[in-house]
């Protein structure tokens, strides 16, 4: 008998012949769950919650979302969210996985384990009593440890699919892989990026599917993590004090370096400038080599806009350079909040996804960009283009360095 035959031949087996099986095979069950890839082709069907009786429904379920899941993480990802939630839609009204079914695998394992651990303790003590207990508890605690993370994954991959539909609808990919790069030419390139004490990095980073050539606004968005402070909480855990920033970067001419923030804690090369407006000047720090500069971007029609976006979107900041204008704010920019259904109800979501496929970030950022372009502020160029391509070379760079 093959391996493929071994793995998928896991049905009606009795409990002791399942623990053999797992720890046969453990590395098909175990590794997943540590986030690392199954060993084998033939492995990639192997199920825990299968081998120890789980319904055959929720076991399709849970691997169409790991499915899922995996796809939606990866960088090439341009599918419509449509296409994504169908397999759902055909398997039912109502999804569920039924964590019924492996209550008493799990109750058997848990008695068998505790037995072992009782009477080892009395014997040869306390120490090698989880040794002896061992071939029943690791197989227990991973299949409690695999019900409890596919409870969460049918909300993770729920809203995954909200903020992807939001990203595609936004001629937007997820692109990780640049986070890297990209920082560094933030940090090179613009003030404002070293704000958290503790440490500063860049989260997810979206990147244009195909360049726009009917309003030529081509951007790539990113989210800005700033870590203010660790600590150690009442039970000796590390706590982390941050802020996390979306930040929108467009390819423009017109401006000179300008930095304009709320933010106390940026600090800037720059002339520091104060405008005739008493709120602005109370709200914000502008600076720049010039108040032409900062009277250019902020004009009597432009100036209101700003104020109502920077209410909008909280905490808003502008950082100019040469060739490139960055939006920066606390508000986060694929917002899932005004989508309520999951995939619990596959056509209910469906139908949100395609009643509700606009973020209310990205149609206020763009309100005020195109006043911008309509007030002749600024002029958009496809220099993102090259900026992207140097970022993809940068990261090649990095590697081959970390593997030589």
């Amino acid at each position: 008998m093959n391996d493929t035959t071994q793995l998928n031949d896991q049905k009606d087996l009795p409990y002791f012949k399942c623990i053999t099986h797992f720890w046969k095979h453990s590395g098909s069950y175990l590794l997943p769950l540590f986030g690392f890839k199954k060993p084998s082709k033939a492995a990639e069907t192997a199920s825990l919650y299968a081998l120890f009786g789980g319904d055959e429904a929720s076991d399709l379920l849970a691997k169409q979302l790991e499915k899922t899941n995996q796809v939606l993480s990866s960088n090439e990802c341009t599918q419509p969210a449509s296409e994504l939630i169908q397999p759902f839609v055909e398997m039912g009204e109502t999804l569920d996985v039924d964590f019924l079914s492996v209550v008493k695998p799990i109750a058997v394992g848990a008695a068998i384990s505790a037995t072992i651990i009782i009477l080892s303790t009395l014997f040869v003590g306390l120490n090698f009593a989880f040794v002896f207990a061992l071939p029943f508890l690791v197989p227990t605690l991973a299949l409690t440890a695999t019900c409890y993370y596919h409870s969460k994954l049918l909300t993770i991959v729920s809203k995954k699919l909200v903020a992807h539909d939001l990203a595609v609808d936004n001629n937007l990919k997820l692109d990780r892989s640049l986070s890297t790069p990209l920082f560094q030419w933030l940090k090179d390139h613009m003030d404002g990026f070293d704000r958290g004490r503790h440490n500063n990095l860049l989260g997810d980073v979206h990147v244009p599917i195909q360049r726009d050539t009917n309003i030529g606004l081509n951007y790539l968005a990113f989210d800005y993590i700033c870590v203010h402070r660790r600590y150690k909480d009442s039970q000796g855990r590390y706590r982390y004090q941050s802020d996390r920033y979306t930040g929108l970067l467009l390819s423009c001419r017109g401006l000179q370096k300008t930095t304009i923030t709320p933010d106390d804690k940026v600090r800037s090369s720059l002339t520091r400038l104060s405008t005739v407006d008493d709120e602005f000047n109370q709200r914000f720090n502008a600076f720049s080599a010039s108040p032409l500069d900062v009277e250019a971007l902020l004009t009597t029609i432009t100036f209101q806009h700003f104020m109502d976006l920077d209410k909008a979107l909280k905490d808003l900041n502008i950082l100019v350079t040469d060739e490139y204008l960055c939006l920066l704010f606390q508000s986060p920019m694929l917002d899932v909040g005004t989508t309520t259904s999951t995939l619990k109800q596959p056509n209910e979501l469906l139908n949100d996804l395609i009643q509700h496929n606009s973020s209310k970030a990205f149609d206020q950022v763009f309100k005020f960009i195109n006043t911008l372009v309509e007030q002749k502020r600024i002029k958009p160029t496809y220099e993102i283009d090259t900026l992207i391509a140097a970022l993809e070379q940068q990261k090649k760079t990095n590697d081959k360095e970390t593997t030589s």
